[in-house]
């Protein structure tokens, strides 16, 4: 049986079940060496969403790309276990 995501797509998912609720910043992911066609296709698969949330940064308010697992992303790496 074929995977339904590949070894960057697995690891990616299972960084997201490890943040927890927060999800883990667009910026974060590419600095783990996940870019942006990984996370892109998590998300079109339904495996994973993407929300924009304004956060400080020091003293500024700044927009961030947040990406959080969803029920069927947790379902999809459990089959994969």
């Amino acid at each position: 049986m074929m995977a339904p995501f590949g070894s960057g797509q697995q690891r990616a998912l299972a960084m997201l079940v490890a943040a927890g609720g927060n999800g883990l910043t667009q910026q974060f992911l590419a600095g783990c060496h996940l870019g942006a066609d990984t996370v892109a296709d998590l998300i079109e698969k339904g495996f994973a969403s993407l929300t924009h949330e304004k956060v400080r940064g020091g003293s500024k308010m700044v927009e961030v790309g947040k990406v959080r697992i969803t029920e069927a992303g947790r379902k999809a790496l459990d089959r994969e276990g």
